[in-house]
């Protein structure tokens, strides 16, 4: 989705892109259903009554803005749940957290479009612009295979930075690093719609690449048991990485050296 695109589909309100939204799609690989990860930035003038700060004076406002909610979602096809605070489709990906400041998380380009039209004739809040945080797509299992392979030394430098703390020698869960937002191409729509943890063919693959890492000595990694068993990683100490043979150094060892090196010089 081009900007001009995203500038039209916004009805002429102001729009800004953030992360990962601002990298392109390399140009050998092929979009899929590509979605938003978005906040819809609203005003709703009856949440500031009180000296224009956010809070409702009256059990009256409050139900006006709710219903006025579930209106306008109904009117693109979504659901708000009995609390008022989350909306859904038939579309599994899709969702929306509900605030009088405020509509986020995940659309379908075509829904944010609707949405956005919508909010023209919403009785109790109007559009503000709308802040674009990734472009994540639904693929096939085998284009993210595709994707992540022809990405991996990216991937490995991500791994090493994420894993790289400002003080001393932690280990870091990589769980929740955004390692996916920072290589064009592999924002993958199940990682915002089941949230970072989730099964899906990405993680399985980014596993199987720290593992590799970890055996060929570029990781360090330590195990958490408790109810689950975590895994925390570092990257291997430049010493240790010299003492390796020439002969024996595995796939990326320069890449790895250099981003350390870079990262003991300047710092992230």
């Amino acid at each position: 989705m081009e900007a001009r695109e995203i500038k039209r589909m916004t009805l002429g309100g102001k729009y800004e892109l953030h992360r990962s939204a601002k990298m392109e799609l390399p140009a050998d690989m092929a979009p899929g259903d590509i979605y938003a990860e978005v906040h819809v930035r609203i005003n709703t003038p009856i949440y500031r009554r009180y000296n224009h700060q956010p809070q409702w004076t009256s059990d009256d406002d409050r139900i006006a803005f709710d219903n006025a909610v579930v209106a306008l979602l109904a009117s693109i096809g979504m659901t708000v749940d009995g609390g008022g605070s989350y909306a859904s489709s038939e579309d599994p990906m899709e969702s929306l957290y509900c605030h009088p400041d405020d509509l986020s998380g995940t659309l379908s380009m075509n829904r944010l479009l609707e949405l956005c039209m919508a909010l023209e004739n919403c009785e109790t809040s109007s559009l503000r612009w709308v802040d674009i945080y990734a472009y994540p797509e639904k693929v096939s299992d085998s284009e993210i295979a595709a994707r992540m392979e022809s990405q991996e030394a990216e991937l490995v430098e991500m791994i090493v930075r994420s894993a790289s703390g400002y003080v001393g020698r932690k280990f870091y869960n990589l769980t929740f690093k955004p390692i996916f937002d920072r290589v064009p191409g592999l924002q993958f729509i199940e990682e915002y719609a089941r949230g970072a943890g989730g099964s899906t063919k990405a993680r399985e693959l980014l596993q199987s690449l720290l593992d590799r890492m970890t055996k060929d000595g570029l990781l360090e990694m330590a195990l958490e048991s408790g109810q689950f068993t975590r895994r925390f990683y570092r990257p291997a100490t430049l010493t240790d990485l010299k003492k390796i043979r020439k002969a024996d150094r595995p796939k990326h060892y320069d890449l790895v050296m250099e981003t350390i090196r870079r990262k003991r010089a300047r710092g992230w």
